[in-house]
């Protein structure tokens, strides 16, 4: 924690927000250890830890003024560092549901070994091709369904829309994205 002498971290950010690099080396320095605990504390593994501590200070070095408001920086930089720290969470699970479904069609999964990092890259790509011929909204609602989390009900406040729609056409989206996949799968 600061001492009495050291400026605040709202005058730190000010004067980093107008291009002074010490600024920044200093709001590191003091945060770098709170951020890489709460980190720690929801990613379980340190190495992952770190990995969050670096992408909340890497975010903040490229876009100084993302925080709007220097006052709330304590707050802004804790809230980053949950949210990359889930987002990590749910990365790791999803990385999880490869391996089991690999291992389900066959494949021996080994960590990073070619041909689990060759068959994601491929499953990724067969994804980002599906998902490219759905439109706009389709991609919106299934990103925002799978990608970011969002309930049922946090989709339709977000959408603006009756959660019955929301339920309706976030099936109807889930199954062309299907056909997209089984057709081009079956092409190969």
């Amino acid at each position: 924690m600061p001492n009495a002498r050291a400026e605040p971290d709202e005058v730190l950010v000010r004067r980093f927000r107008h291009g002074d690099r010490d600024a920044f080396a200093e709001l590191v320095r003091r945060w770098e250890q709170p951020v890489l605990r709460i980190a720690h504390r929801i990613t379980g593994d340190l190495v992952e830890a770190e990995e969050v501590r670096q992408t909340v200070f890497l975010r903040l070095l490229e876009s100084p003024s993302i925080l709007r408001s220097p006052e709330s920086f304590p707050t802004w930089i804790r809230r980053c560092a949950a949210n990359a720290s889930i987002t990590t969470v749910r990365r790791r699970r999803r990385q999880a549901r490869m391996a089991v479904w690999l291992t389900r069609v066959g494949w021996r999964v080994l960590p990073n070994e070619p041909a689990v990092v060759a068959a994601e890259a491929d499953e990724r790509e067969r994804l980002a091709c599906a998902l490219a011929q759905l439109g706009p909204h389709d991609r919106a609602m299934l990103a925002l369904r799978f990608e970011e989390g969002l309930t049922l009900k946090e989709l339709a406040d977000t959408l603006g829309k009756p959660a019955s729609s929301v339920k309706s056409q976030l099936y109807r989206a889930t199954q062309r994205l299907r056909r997209l996949l089984v057709d081009k799968h079956g092409d190969d």
